[in-house]
């Protein structure tokens, strides 16, 4: 399923001091709390092209601060400022988080080198195989910003557990594509209000 926000694009919100794709990615959160009752690993593409040969790493989404936003965003006793702080302290959480992994300071792609390292020597050590561990990598909500100027229609084949979310951010628009396998009962892509 495709959503263009006409009108919500780069443009309105650099104008609210909002970071765009903290915006679209706490939204994400929010929208799959209200679907789904909880937040989820979550995989967004930080690219790390300031290295020579530089490629990808994590950013995860699902941190405390985006579940205390939700929290408060779904408290109908929580005031306007009170949801507001709550946000901004998220965005600013995730616009931190995201610069990190851009700096070669994530977590994702060290762990994983460090893992096919020990696999290839047949010593998997035990944090691999914690319950805990395989938990947070299994992305539940697969995400992917397109960079480019036009609006074109776009997506990905959603992981076989996971909801998949392709978006493009333009300065009057943004727009999203949301698949799910038919496979993943009880996670139709639907539009709710």
């Amino acid at each position: 399923h495709t959503i263009d926000a006409n009108g919500l694009g780069t443009d309105f919100l650099k104008s609210c001091r909002c970071p765009p794709d903290a915006f679209i990615q706490l939204g994400l959160q929010l929208a799959h709390w209200r679907d789904q009752g909880r937040l989820v690993g979550t995989y967004e593409t930080a690219m790390t092209r300031l290295f020579f040969h530089g490629r990808t790493d994590t950013i995860r989404s699902a941190t405390p601060e985006a579940l205390q936003f939700v929290k408060t965003f779904e408290d109908p006793k929580a005031s306007p400022a009170a949801r507001l702080l709550a946000f901004r302290t998220a965005a600013e959480a995730h616009v931190a988080f995201t610069w990190r992994c851009m700096r070669g300071e994530g977590i994702d792609r060290h762990l994983l080198a460090l893992y096919w390292l020990a696999a290839q020597a047949g010593a998997v050590p035990p944090l691999f195989r914690d319950p805990g561990f395989v938990e947070a990598g299994t992305y539940r909500l697969s995400t992917s910003q397109l960079p480019g100027s036009t609006h074109e229609y776009h997506g990905f084949a959603a992981p076989p557990h996971a909801y998949g979310v392709c978006y493009r951010l333009l300065p009057h628009l943004s727009s999203l594509t949301v698949t799910s396998r038919r496979s993943m009962a009880g996670h139709d892509v639907t539009v709710r209000d």
